[in-house]
């Protein structure tokens, strides 16, 4: 077995924990709203606890990682109804632990769980153990570090949560973007577990910056003296449908990179590739596309900070003015055509 392999007893203490939430039912008393935090003891890393199902629908607990998993929560709870499902899985970044029918859990996780020597019955009475990933299919948990950490997040969030009911307050913030979070230290041969009160760790985001082979690609477009046309809208999304390159490798969603006429909704140029792109892959696909052209486009128009901040050293010098705009009204149509045809089709 590799060391990165959960063991039997990995899995019954996060099954045993899993059990005591359920019984405990915080989402009787709790919302969404009251988060805190679980510091990994082995990375440092934060994972920040939702409570869910105060409706009776969805009985869950979420445990988003770090600042991007938060902000990714936070991004979900503002935008629900603007955005797809599908959109808005792409955002997240958590470990869950959910309460299903017993049709919902795979074979696997069925059993996993006969293995073990579990048993459960009823409607929302199995726990479902899963991670999700920005560009990646929910995926049943199968790496040591991922059950160990849920495992722990769930004992500290029973902790806290018997503690809410007698303290509804116990939660709250007293300094903006502060939250409670509770930490692992060792005191002789013990761990003790503390209250401890910190804000996020601030993300980190590499600053866009043209390479050389970039420079040089720009430079050679930029002396061709071409002409410029029209309107154009360019962006990236996920694909509908996940893909497994094998039955033992977690799906992924490739990513498209759409070019659309913005007066005739035609579909200009369009690329997929295997992952959410990084600054570079950015350039670079805008390039490729360029040096196919005739013609620049006189305006390009994006809806993504993120490819503003990328392409503005590349249209600058070559005339074409950029443009950071809300909505891609033929971006939207054109994807929408595409998906309808995949989904069809494949």
């Amino acid at each position: 077995m590799s060391k990165s392999t959960p063991t039997a007893r990995d899995w019954r203490r996060l099954f045993d924990a899993a059990i005591e939430f359920k019984k405990l039912a915080p989402w009787e008393w709790m919302t969404d709203e009251d988060i805190f935090g679980v510091e990994n003891p082995k990375t440092g890393e934060i994972g920040y606890c939702c409570v869910m199902g105060a409706l009776g629908e969805h009985l869950a607990l979420g445990v988003y990682l770090g600042t991007r998993g938060l902000a990714g929560y936070f991004f979900i709870r503002e935008n629900a109804g603007k955005f797809s499902n599908e959109e808005l899985m792409h955002v997240q970044h958590c470990l869950m632990v959910s309460y299903e029918d017993r049709d919902y859990l795979s074979l696997r996780e069925r059993e996993l769980i006969k293995k073990l020597g579990y048993r459960f019955r009823g409607r929302r009475a199995w726990p479902k153990f899963q991670r999700f990933d920005p560009g990646f299919f929910p995926w049943h948990l199968n790496q040591k570090a991922d059950v160990e950490f849920l495992a722990v997040a769930i004992e500290q969030s029973l902790e806290v949560c018997q503690r809410i009911w007698k303290e509804p307050d116990l939660v709250m913030s007293r300094a903006p973007d502060y939250y409670l979070v509770r930490r692992a230290r060792k005191s002789g041969n013990k761990i003790v577990w503390e209250d401890t009160w910190a804000a996020p760790e601030p993300i980190e985001e590499p600053e866009p910056e043209l390479d050389e082979k970039h420079r040089m690609r720009l430079k050679q477009i930029k002396q061709q003296n071409r002409e410029h046309f029209g309107f154009i809208e360019y962006d990236y999304f996920y694909a509908p449908m996940p893909v497994q390159e094998n039955p033992s490798v977690r799906p992924y969603y490739p990513v498209v990179h759409m070019f659309v006429d913005n007066d005739s909704g035609l579909i200009v140029s369009s690329q997929i590739e295997k992952s959410r792109p990084e600054h570079a892959d950015i350039a670079n696909i805008f390039l490729d596309w360029l040096e196919e052209e005739d013609r620049l486009p006189q305006v390009l128009l994006v809806q993504k900070s993120s490819l503003y901040e990328v392409l503005e050293p590349i249209a600058r010098p070559l005339g074409i003015q950029l443009i950071l705009t809300q909505y891609l009204s033929m971006m939207l149509e054109a994807r929408n055509h595409m998906f309808e045809y995949w989904r069809k089709n494949f």
